[in-house]
């Protein structure tokens, strides 16, 4: 399963304390040739820097690597950025979105500060988010918003689950927003979940993150 993951989400966490196979795709490493070997700056101190040199074989040295470990039987997940040279690349694949909601821009402003990014990245992601978190959500994949407080690890369960239940177009009531008015998305979209008992026309269609119930 791939899954292109906004910026402080908790992706390089979770591969490391989960017992999931996963294989963490760090984009800087692919995108930006490394700096003075000397340097001892983190590859999170150098997000965002202005002195990076692009790495002139991406992004196919990072497509090429999605490619491999996706033919591998043995990974959970695959964990990759979400810029759009990528997604451009991803449209024709099977792969899930994982973003923050636009309530939780601060906070994640913060995670990039806490985390040790430049000035310069955090300045770029304040300038940049709601136009970045914008684009994703107009990408042809599912879609999994999360809400303030919330890390990748905490929707694994609903990514484990069967997903090709879920709808993108019909947004829980109760714990979503309309997205045309410009208010979040929900967490997850309804799925469908059959009732013993009841025929196709009264199936109910339950959300995964609320709990909420409708008749279709």
């Amino acid at each position: 399963m791939i899954i292109a993951g906004f910026a402080g989400i908790g992706k390089t966490v979770f591969a490391r304390k989960t017992d999931k196979r996963i294989i963490d795709l760090e984009s800087s490493a692919y995108k930006w040739l490394l700096l003075d070997s000397d340097c001892k700056c983190s590859t999170e101190s150098q997000k965002g820097l202005s002195t990076r040199t692009l790495n002139p074989e991406w992004p196919g040295n990072y497509i090429d690597d999605i490619e491999k470990y996706n033919l591998f039987d043995d990974v959970d997940y695959i964990l990759v950025a979400p810029t759009e040279d990528i997604m451009y690349y991803l449209e024709l694949r099977n792969f899930y979105i994982v973003i923050p909601s636009l309530d939780s821009k601060q906070e994640m402003l913060q995670r990039y500060r806490d985390r040790g990014n430049s000035k310069e990245f955090v300045n770029k992601m304040d300038l940049k988010y709601e136009k970045i978190t914008d684009y994703l959500m107009t990408q042809c994949a599912r879609k999994f918003v999360l809400q303030p407080g919330q890390y990748l690890s905490d929707i694994t369960s609903m990514l484990d689950a069967n997903l090709p239940q879920y709808f993108d177009n019909d947004l829980c009531a109760v714990c979503g927003r309309d997205l045309d008015l410009g208010y979040q998305v929900p967490a997850f979209d309804w799925y469908e979940s059959p009732i013993d008992g009841f025929d196709h026309a009264d199936d109910i269609k339950f959300c995964p993150f609320c709990g909420t119930e409708k008749k279709l």
